[in-house]
């Protein structure tokens, strides 16, 4: 149970999670504005709202999050594969995917989520980049790539899962180490 704790740290940090970095419902500082756009020349609330929305991204976002899920589920898997559980083990490990799992669902809602997108793009892009973006969007090579995004994101999801089976000895052994240092620490006045 303890190399499920380390995976799902490692899943964490690796979503960019900061441990104890911020208090809980704490918001980071206010982005900069990327070069070349002010407060002025942003894009409005409408026209980013329409642009998410004909990229279709709440569906990809959705669809990362379904994936986040198994990547979690394969990580654990892996960082347990050697140990055999007993069932009340592996009913407190079921208990605690469950509860990760509901924890990324609720942290990865659109209506969590669509308020940083808007202030993302607000902040990069201007009106005029939106503008041309939504006419993008509107042609056959525009309407193609959304389309097609979610193959995309497939494919690269399955390409990352095989690069990452290449470094799962060199991170199994990290933990390893880590495990026995942590032990070793406690045992040493």
């Amino acid at each position: 149970l303890a190399a499920f704790g380390v995976a799902a740290f490692g899943i964490a940090t690796a979503a960019g999670a900061q441990p104890d970095a911020t208090a809980p419902g704490a918001r980071p500082a206010p982005l900069d504005y990327a070069p070349g756009v002010t407060a002025a020349n942003a894009a409005s609330e409408a026209s980013i709202r329409q642009l998410l929305a004909v990229t279709e991204t709440r569906a990809l976002l959705d669809r990362s999050a379904e994936q986040m899920e198994g990547v979690v589920g394969d990580a654990v898997a892996a960082a347990l594969k050697d140990r055999p559980l007993q069932p009340p083990q592996r009913k407190i490990l079921d208990d605690a995917m469950r509860q990760i799992v509901a924890v990324l669902r609720d942290e990865l809602r659109w209506d969590r989520l669509e308020p940083m997108f808007l202030e993302i793009y607000r902040r990069t892009f201007t009106q005029a980049e939106v503008d041309g973006l939504l006419e993008f969007y509107a042609t056959p090579a525009g309407q193609a790539l959304v389309r097609k995004m979610p193959v995309v994101q497939d494919y690269s999801m399955q390409l990352m899962q095989a690069q990452m089976q290449s470094a799962m000895p060199r991170l199994q052994e990290i933990q390893r180490k880590l495990m026995t240092d942590l032990a070793r620490s406690v045992e040493q006045p």
